[in-house]
């Protein structure tokens, strides 16, 4: 398998048609192409592989990866991906996982205007995040920047500034340039009105 790193900060643009790519261990926010109105970026990590609507089928997209964290992909043709599963079954629980992600991502955050507000938008993907990524009780998540978070949210960043000065002074939620740190990870459930779908 040969490998690849995106540092943090930094963007890569691959093509998925002959090649997948598995992230051995960091994070990316994988941006579909420009033609494809109806796709959002997708975060993507450790165990995780890019584009996995793709998986079973012999084409794919020019993606635009971006190392939220520094990350090591690894990529792998795709019929020798497909024998592997065929030989090694287990390998099938990294591709449910991505492509339950996958799905996850898009039914929780709400991209269209008319579908949500900009602060049930940004509470749903802060939502997101916490269940994903936070692996205690403090929720403290590194790694993303205020415009990391509004871009993923499809939210523009006046509006983000916005939100996240209003959920300060509320004491819901406080940020620093590489940090959110959500002392009441109910109280932004509650208002991502999704809290059934949270397992913190």
């Amino acid at each position: 398998m040969h490998t690849a790193y995106i540092r943090h900060g930094a963007t890569l643009e691959v093509t998925s048609s002959r090649i997948l790519y598995l992230v051995v261990d960091g994070l990316v926010l994988e941006t579909p192409p420009s033609h494809d109105r109806a796709a959002h970026p997708t975060l993507r990590q450790g165990g995780d592989i890019v584009e996995s609507a793709t998986v079973f089928e012999d084409h794919g997209n020019a993606l635009t990866l971006y190392g939220a964290r520094s990350t090591l992909l690894g990529a792998l043709p795709r019929p020798v991906f497909r024998r592997l599963l065929a030989e090694h079954p287990t390998y099938f629980e990294s591709l449910a996982r991505s492509m339950a992600h996958r799905e996850r991502r898009a039914s929780v955050t709400a991209h269209h205007p008319c579908c949500a507000t900009t602060t049930a938008r940004m509470a749903r993907y802060l939502c997101l995040l916490v269940d994903t990524l936070a692996d205690s009780p403090a929720l403290r998540i590194d790694g993303f920047t205020r415009a990391d978070i509004a871009y993923a949210a499809d939210v523009p960043d006046a509006q983000a500034e916005v939100f996240f000065r209003n959920q300060h002074h509320a004491g819901v939620l406080t940020t620093s340039h590489r940090t959110i740190r959500i002392h009441r990870p109910k109280a932004l459930w509650r208002l991502s009105g999704h809290a059934s779908g949270c397992s913190h």
